[in-house]
C-alpha cells in the first residue's frame, strides 16, 4: 500500500510557526473532504492556533489536495469547534497501524481560533478541571486476592486527573492499581480509566467508604464524558 509522506503544502508553514503548540490528548473527528460520509475518528496530540497534529488509526491514502474539516472539544468551552483544514504532512507510525497527520487550519473563525489560543495559554488551569457530579462507578483491582472484584458506588467529584467515590464496601489498600468504570445514564454509555487508589476514608457512622483515585494519565475523555452525559447535573469545581 502506498503511503502519503512529506509536505503536502508549504505556504502556511511560516504562518503556523507563529503559534505556540501544546501537547494534548483530545478525541476528534476528521471529515475527509468535509463529508459526513467520510468521517474518521482520531486523536489530537498537538494543538496550536494554526493547526493540529492528529493520530488516525487507518493506513488509507488520504487526499492531500482536498479541503477537510476537523471537529473537537476543549475543556474550556461547552460546544465543539470546527475547523476547515488541509493536510500538511502524513507519516505512517512505526508499527504501520495508523498515520500521524499534520493539519493546517484554513481561515479559522476568529472566535474559534481565539478559543484554542486561550486554552493553550491557560492549559495548566484547565487540566485541573473537575466537577461535582454523581455518576455510577465500579472499581476493580487487576492483581492480588481481590482481583476483578467490583466495588460499586457513586462519584462525588470527578475530573481530568482524579475521581472521588462513595462506596458501600471497599477492600483495597492505598496504592492499589484499579480499572475504574464510569457509567452514563444509558446502558451502553461508559468509560474505562486506569487509576491508583490514593486515599481511603471509612465513615464508621454509615460503614461506607470515601475513596480517591488518581488516573494514570490526565483524561480529556473524562471531561468530555461528564459534559456529554451529565452536563445538566454537574457543577464545575
Amino acid at each position: 500500500m502506498a503511503h502519503n509522506s512529506g509536505m503536502a503544502m508549504k505556504a502556511p508553514l511560516r504562518e503556523r510557526r507563529r503559534y505556540f503548540r501544546a501537547q494534548v490528548d483530545i478525541p476528534a473527528t476528521l471529515y475527509l473532504q468535509a463529508s459526513d460520509d467520510m468521517r474518521r475518528t482520531c486523536r489530537v496530540f498537538s494543538l496550536g492556533g494554526g493547526g493540529v497534529g492528529i493520530y488516525i488509526a487507518t493506513l488509507e491514502e488520504l487526499p492531500l489536495a482536498a479541503t477537510h474539516e476537523i471537529r473537537f472539544e476543549l475543556p474550556s468551552r461547552p460546544d465543539a469547534l470546527f475547523f476547515e483544514c488541509q493536510i500538511v504532512q502524513v507519516v505512517p507510525d512505526k508499527e504501520e497501524k495508523g498515520q500521524v497527520v499534520r493539519l493546517a487550519f484554513i481561515e479559522p473563525k476568529p472566535g474559534y481560533q481565539d478559543a484554542v489560543i486561550s486554552y493553550i495559554q491557560n492549559k495548566e488551569r484547565y487540566d485541573r478541571s473537575a466537577f461535582k457530579v454523581a455518576m455510577p462507578v465500579s472499581l476493580e483491582a487487576q492483581t492480588g486476592l481481590r482481583q476483578f472484584v467490583p466495588y460499586k458506588g457513586t462519584t462525588v467529584e470527578a475530573g481530568r486527573q482524579y475521581a472521588l467515590c462513595e462506596l458501600s464496601k471497599f477492600g483495597l489498600a492505598t496504592t492499589s492499581e484499579v480499572v475504574a468504570t464510569f457509567l452514563g445514564p444509558k446502558f451502553r454509555d461508559e468509560i474505562f480509566l486506569q487509576a491508583t487508589v490514593s486515599k481511603v476514608d471509612r465513615n464508621p457512622m454509615t460503614n461506607s467508604y470515601r475513596v480517591r483515585i488518581d488516573f494514570h494519565q490526565p483524561s480529556d475523555e473524562m471531561l468530555d464524558f461528564i459534559r456529554r452525559h451529565y452536563g445538566g447535573k454537574s457543577k464545575p469545581i
